[in-house]
């Protein structure tokens, strides 16, 4: 009898084999959980490997299950020349992919190797000490994985400082936003033979607490190009932030304006328009709206960076965030969207075509946003 505090484990044999029957495993646990459709999240599994190395595709659908652990018999070990067992390196990358989705490695079997059960113990836990490190997107995003997230509606909601926190940690955002000003800066305020360089207009818009102005300023200087640079917001939280942040030397110069970009009027016309609004989840934070509300702002050759950007669109299969959606509340749960970081992939293909705030010239920040819009068994 099952109960709420209750879990049972069971452990399946995986026989990958060429061909169809590679997918006879699955479908054998697939058929288990589909006689238990009300109690699903209370069953979990662990893989007992064979010779057979199973396939990235294949282990990735395993992963996307409730996998507790991989079990490995001490007969697939063989032994170095030292005589320790060791795994053939087919089994040790797998093992590598299964440490970051913090899979439970379990080994099963006697000692064939006279080295004592500690060598294969031993010899697992040096495989983990000596993984693949974390990817720098893996590194931001550790903590997040297959954590359901609403996505924000920030022209709605004012966010608060913890979210700015978090989205000011982006190691690669910032760093491709000042690099795509300064092109621009050298390409529009590089002084002729003999000139002195063009002053340009810089209008972040949606400035939060300001990492897009620092970016600008890091531009200028590096470009050596001078700005003038105004930080559009409306957030009073965030205001404050911005307010004090033009107490220090090096944003002392920057304007701080408190209004919505679609209805502020400006002194002067914008040379770039900066912004950083297509959220999380495609457009949810209504970018296309409100930069086509600010395009009174920029100058009639100005340039948006970004200028375009496409979302894509993947179906994918997941039973673990299955259940974690079925587990929810509302009645209404499998109808709304969520983002979240997953350490397991899936294809992506474009969804609709790009967003473009301008047509202008101008070579666009390359990122690729991936919008999940459905969860698939």
């Amino acid at each position: 009898v099952l109960t709420t505090y209750m879990s049972l484990m069971v452990a399946f044999v995986l026989r990958v084999v060429v061909g169809d029957d590679s997918d006879r495993e699955w479908n054998k646990w697939n058929n288990f959980l589909s006689l238990l459709p009300e109690n699903q999240n209370k069953f979990g599994l662990v893989l007992e490997l064979t010779e057979k190395v199973p396939s990235e595709q294949d282990m990735m659908r395993w992963y996307s299950e409730v996998l507790l652990g991989i079990s490995i018999s001490t007969k697939l070990f063989q032994a170095n020349k030292g005589g320790f067992p060791v795994l053939r390196r087919e089994f040790q990358d797998l093992l590598s992919r299964s440490f970051k989705n913090k899979v439970q490695i379990v080994i099963h079997g006697e000692d064939v190797h006279g080295q004592g059960m500690d060598a294969y113990q031993k010899y697992i836990y040096h495989l983990y000490e000596s993984k693949e490190p974390l990817s720098v997107y893996e590194e931001f995003s550790r903590g997040y994985e297959e954590l359901l997230q609403i996505p924000l509606q920030p022209l709605k909601d004012n966010l608060d400082n913890s979210t700015y926190e978090i989205f000011e940690k982006d190691p690669i955002k910032y760093k491709q936003y000042e690099e795509a000003i300064y092109q621009i800066l050298l390409d529009r305020g590089s002084p002729v033979p003999g000139g002195e360089p063009t002053c340009q207009v810089v209008m972040v818009v949606g400035a939060g607490r300001g990492p897009l102005v620092r970016s600008s300023l890091n531009a200028s200087k590096r470009s050596k190009i001078p700005v003038k640079v105004y930080a559009v917001e409306k957030n009073e939280s965030a205001l404050i932030i911005l307010r004090n942040l033009v107490k220090e030397p090096f944003f002392s110069e920057v304007m701080i304006v408190d209004s919505d970009m679609r209805h502020w009027e400006p002194p002067e016309k914008a040379d770039i328009l900066v912004s950083e609004l297509l959220g999380s989840f495609s457009d949810n934070e209504l970018s296309p709206e409100c930069l086509d509300g600010a395009q009174h702002l920029l100058k009639p050759d100005g340039l948006s960076v970004p200028c375009e950007y496409t979302s894509y669109l993947a179906p994918i299969s997941s039973r673990k965030l299955y259940n974690n959606v079925a587990g929810q509340s509302s009645e209404q749960s499998h109808e709304n969207p969520f983002h979240l970081g997953t350490l397991f992939a899936c294809n992506v293909s474009t969804c609709w075509t790009k967003y473009n705030h301008v047509s202008s010239l101008f070579i666009p920040i390359t990122t690729k946003l991936s919008t999940i819009l459905a969860i698939c068994r």
